[in-house]
């Protein structure tokens, strides 16, 4: 069992859709070794079919993904299941199959990357506001963190948005 101070139930509810996520190609690869005569009832008890785990998946990311992050942890988990997504279309190519939509992923990735862009861009405002201080000018001081993570998740979200067109 974890610390509860670390406890965040919006980061806990998008690494359970990537745990779920991931459970869906177990499935479908476990469905495949049945297929061809393996038998891991015994050492893996029932298969779930894979409309069961698929409707467990999409609904984790109904509940959660829409949700603004209110810390850095589930601005992360966002970013993170983002990438996931990417990982496992590349994994699909690999397998010859892909275990969700093409134009679902495109769009769960775009609302994950666009909400963790919100929360920090917010956070960033949040700073100036407090520290009484005035936009950097990129071209002079260089860019801040903050700005250079905007700019990679704004990079991010047109490869994903110009891919799924």
């Amino acid at each position: 069992m974890s610390d509860a101070k670390y406890h965040d139930r919006h980061a806990a509810g998008i690494y359970r859709a990537i745990a779920l996520r991931f459970y869906c190609r177990y499935v479908d690869m476990r469905d495949s070794a049945e297929h061809y005569g393996a038998d891991l009832t015994a050492s893996h008890g029932r298969l779930p079919t894979s409309r069961e785990v698929t409707d467990q998946y999409t609904d984790a990311i109904e509940e959660w993904l829409w949700e603004r992050p209110a810390s850095a942890t589930a601005a992360l988990a966002l970013v993170e299941f983002a990438w996931v997504i990417t990982a496992d279309r590349f994994l699909g190519e690999v397998l010859r199959d892909q275990v969700i939509a093409e134009e679902r992923d495109a769009f769960y990735q775009t609302i994950a990357l666009s909400t963790a862009a919100e929360w920090i861009n917010r956070l960033a405002l949040n700073f100036r506001a407090t520290a009484n201080t005035s936009p950097i000018d990129v071209t002079s001081a260089g860019a801040t963190r903050i700005q250079i993570a905007l700019f990679l998740i704004a990079v991010t979200r047109m490869f994903v948005v110009n891919s799924a067109l």
